[in-house]
């Protein structure tokens, strides 16, 4: 019963995938419990992350609010680069599509996180974050 288990699983998962949970000179049972294992603490991690996500973009749009005196910073020319332009573009879609009002709160929570990574990196690390001594970073 537990080799047809394991037989089972290899063909959904993959061989190659469900054997790199088998620790060395270790049997199917070891396997499957580092599986599950695995399975469990990335259950575990995702309110984390996703509390980490949701301080993170937070934090960002409050310094960039006090930067540029509103809460609309995103709609100020020059500030977003064509990349983000797009992604910003996409959000204001999906929520008219919602027939949602596009408010600061709905316009940052709709942005995705490669959006605000995107906001932490180069060219916007120079023109946002490095002068006054990365004033705004600690902000």
């Amino acid at each position: 019963m537990a080799a047809r288990f394991v037989s089972d699983l290899q063909r959904v998962l993959s061989q190659e995938r469900l054997e790199s949970y088998r620790p060395p000179g270790g049997n199917d049972f070891d396997m499957l419990v580092n599986y599950f294992w695995d399975i469990d603490l990335a259950e575990a991690i995702v309110p984390c992350l996703h509390a980490a996500e949701l301080a993170l973009r937070n934090s960002i749009h409050d310094a960039l609010t006090t930067k540029y005196e509103t809460d609309m910073w995103f709609y100020r020319p020059g500030v977003l680069q064509p990349g983000q332009l797009s992604q910003l573009s996409r959000a204001l879609k999906q929520l008219a599509d919602r027939k949602s009002t596009p408010t600061s709160g709905r316009i940052v929570a709709e942005l995705t996180s490669g959006f605000w990574t995107a906001i932490l990196s180069d060219p916007y690390n120079r023109a946002l974050w490095q002068p006054d001594s990365f004033a705004l970073l600690r902000t």
